[in-house]
């Protein structure tokens, strides 16, 4: 995978977070890895966490 490939991933997965998250937040924490597999397909994994926005502090929400 080339570089410019990666980042156009990387880009569609921070447009895609937008839409997945139901509630203003103040940050998103992202882990994201990928393995090019000998078959030409891509195999990683992904999680993240984000910090809900409010007057009041928030405990981090989770999603795998």
């Amino acid at each position: 995978m080339s570089l410019s490939e990666e980042k156009e991933i990387y880009a569609q997965i921070q447009r895609r977070l937008f839409y997945l998250i139901p509630e203003k937040w103040e940050s998103i924490y992202l882990y994201a890895s990928s393995v090019d597999m000998p078959n030409k397909r891509l195999n990683g994994e992904m999680y993240f966490y984000y910090f809900p926005k409010g007057i009041i502090k928030k405990k981090a929400v989770n999603r795998l």
